[in-house]
């Protein structure tokens, strides 16, 4: 599988989202060939990003469809991975989780406790057989992040069965804003063996590759990291 900067990958739509971007027409005639999607998403949002960050995604092909929808605060994006005959492969968001400046361990605490207590009974409040399998601390890349893992069986006549859920929330190098990324992943068609085997999927690529690339600051500047 071959992985290049989301600044210059090609992307086809899925039956798509409403919203959703080529992202190859946005950067080519933006002329910007880096420095994070989110940049040229502002537009279209009702308010500024609050991180700004870089990843790879998965190269779109005959066998792979890639959409990038855009949202607004305090979600950033959401990334659709699926096959061309349109099942949905995985899902992967990227959300704004504001935790107040403190220790590391402090800060991955309380994203812990959010995750647990509010966004994985969100994600799966529809749904049934929800569990969360384990909470642990990693790092990614250089960045100090806490991980859930969980799954739910996905209810509704168009269920595709169990669906893995792998959560990160991520410490970018300063602010009180954080990054919580997660992943949604179709168990029937990826079939993990291992809980390991949750963080190979699309999304374990981009959330590896991802780097921060500025944040804004009480005034609402935009200042590098």
């Amino acid at each position: 599988m071959h992985f290049f900067h989301a600044a210059i990958t090609s992307l086809a739509l899925l039956s798509s989202p409403a919203n959703a971007f080529d992202v190859r027409e946005i950067l080519d005639s933006s002329g910007i060939l880096n420095a994070g999607m989110n940049a040229h998403f502002d537009q279209h949002r009702s308010t500024p990003a609050q991180l700004y960050f870089d990843f790879l995604l998965p190269q779109d092909s005959d066998a792979l469809h890639v959409v990038v929808q855009p949202a607004n605060d305090p979600a950033y994006m959401t990334i659709f991975l699926g096959q061309p005959e349109g099942a949905l492969v995985e899902t992967v968001a990227f959300l704004n989780l504001p935790v107040p400046e403190a220790s590391t361990e402090q800060r991955l605490g309380a994203i812990a406790r959010a995750m647990q207590d509010v966004f994985f009974p969100m994600l799966t409040q529809r749904h049934v057989e929800p569990s969360i399998m384990q909470i642990s601390e990693l790092t990614l890349g250089d960045y100090p992040a806490v991980e859930l893992l969980g799954r739910y069986v996905e209810g509704g006549e168009r269920g595709r069965g169990q669906i893995y859920v792998r959560m990160l929330g991520i410490l970018p190098p300063a602010g009180e804003n954080t990054l919580l990324a997660y992943s949604l992943m179709n168990a029937a068609i990826l079939q993990p063996e291992t809980t390991t085997d949750l963080a190979r999927g699309f999304g374990g690529y981009i959330k590896r590759s991802l780097h921060f690339v500025a944040r804004r600051d009480a005034n609402g500047d935009m200042v590098p990291f």
